[in-house]
């Protein structure tokens, strides 16, 4: 799975459900913040602080700076930003 963190992308590979469900939760609310992010910067509040542990051990803060999540989505390649469910079809 990928995250954001020190105003990067890091692909990071989980240890189990647990951490996956807190890196779903945090990539939705970057993506509803980025889509809207004078409504929805309140939906980052609750990752700010919050780390993730991967499998090797390495612990990675969830990157929650408008700034810096504006700064990611400028130098992340468009191709990437693809949503990885067609919403229409759900």
């Amino acid at each position: 799975m990928s995250i954001y963190s020190d105003g990067m992308v890091i692909p990071v590979l989980i240890p189990d459900a647990h951490q996956a469900s807190i890196i779903g939760r945090y990539m939705n609310a970057v993506g509803l913040f980025l889509d809207d992010q004078k409504k929805n910067a309140p939906l980052l509040v609750p990752f700010v602080g919050q780390t993730i542990r991967s499998s090797d051990g390495s612990v990675y803060t969830l990157e929650t700076d408008p700034r810096a999540l504006n700064l990611i989505m400028d130098r992340y390649p468009e191709e990437e930003q693809r949503p990885f469910y067609d919403v229409d079809k759900i």
